[in-house]
C-alpha cells in the first residue's frame, strides 16, 4: 500500500520559492500527520557543475549552509536540519539580512536559534567531506529521481517527485488545504507526465512578509 505520510523536500536555503513552498509543508505536515525529510540540493552544483565557486552567482552564498546543514544531519538527525532551515530561511528570507549572512556572529545566531552547537558553522567549512557530501548528494538527486531545481517534492516510497509547488504567497485555512489535496492526487498520478501554468500574475512575495512564526523565530 502507497504511504501517503512520508515525503522527501528538496531545497536549496537560498530559493526564496523554496522557502515559501517549505513554510506550507510544515503546516500541511502538522495539519495532516505527514512525516518530512528535509534534503538539501545545491542549485550552486546544479546550475554550474563544474565550478560551484565562481560560476553560480546568487547561490555560491548557500554552499556554507548547505554544508553546515549536512554536518547537522550528521551529528543531530533530519530535525535538525529542519531546524536549521527554518532559523536560517527566518533571517536570509525573513529579514532580508543578505549583506554579511555568513559572518561567524549570524551563523551563531542561527544555530543557536535551532538548538544547536554554536561551532558547527566553522566546523561544517573545515571539514572537507561535508562539501563531499554535498555534491554526492545533490548529483545523486539529480540522478534519480532527476531533481533539477527547488523546490521538490516527492513520496518517501515513489520514485516520481514534482518540481514545486512554486508558489507566490503562503496558502492559508481551505486554500491551502485543497492544495494540498491537489498535489498529493498528482504525486500518485501515474499518467501525468508534466504540469505548468501560465504566470497570470506577479508575485505577491516581499521582504518581511514571510518568516516562519510557527517554527524557530530567529531574533
Amino acid at each position: 500500500m502507497a504511504d501517503d505520510t512520508r515525503l522527501d523536500f528538496y531545497f536549496d536555503p537560498t530559493c526564496g520559492w523554496a522557502w515559501r513552498t517549505s513554510i506550507w509543508m510544515r503546516r500541511i505536515a502538522r495539519e495532516h500527520g505527514l512525516v518530512i525529510t528535509w534534503r538539501p540540493f545545491s542549485l550552486a552544483v546544479m546550475n554550474s557543475p563544474d565550478d560551484w565557486t565562481k560560476d553560480s552567482p546568487g547561490h555560491v552564498v548557500g554552499f556554507p549552509m548547505e554544508r553546515t546543514l549536512v554536518l547537522a544531519r550528521r551529528k543531530a538527525g533530519n530535525e535538525a536540519v529542519n531546524r536549521l532551515f527554518v532559523a536560517y530561511g527566518n533571517v536570509f528570507h525573513g529579514d532580508m539580512a543578505r549583506e554579511g549572512f555568513l559572518d561567524s556572529a549570524v551563523q551563531t545566531r542561527c544555530l543557536e536559534a535551532a538548538g544547536l552547537t554554536a561551532s558547527w558553522y566553522d566546523e561544517a567549512q573545515a571539514d572537507p567531506s561535508t562539501e563531499a557530501e554535498l555534491i554526492s548528494d545533490t548529483r545523486a538527486a539529480a540522478d534519480k529521481p532527476g531533481v533539477f531545481g527547488v523546490p521538490t517534492i516527492g513520496f518517501s516510497d515513489s520514485d516520481v517527485v514534482f518540481f514545486g509547488p512554486v508558489i507566490n504567497r503562503v496558502p492559508e485555512g481551505q486554500e491551502s488545504a485543497a492544495l494540498w489535496e491537489s498535489v498529493r492526487a498528482a504525486l500518485r498520478q501515474p499518467c501525468l507526465f508534466e504540469l505548468k501554468r501560465t504566470r497570470t500574475r506577479e508575485s505577491q512575495y516581499a521582504p518581511n512578509q514571510y518568516a516562519d512564526q510557527e517554527a524557530v523565530v530567529v531574533r
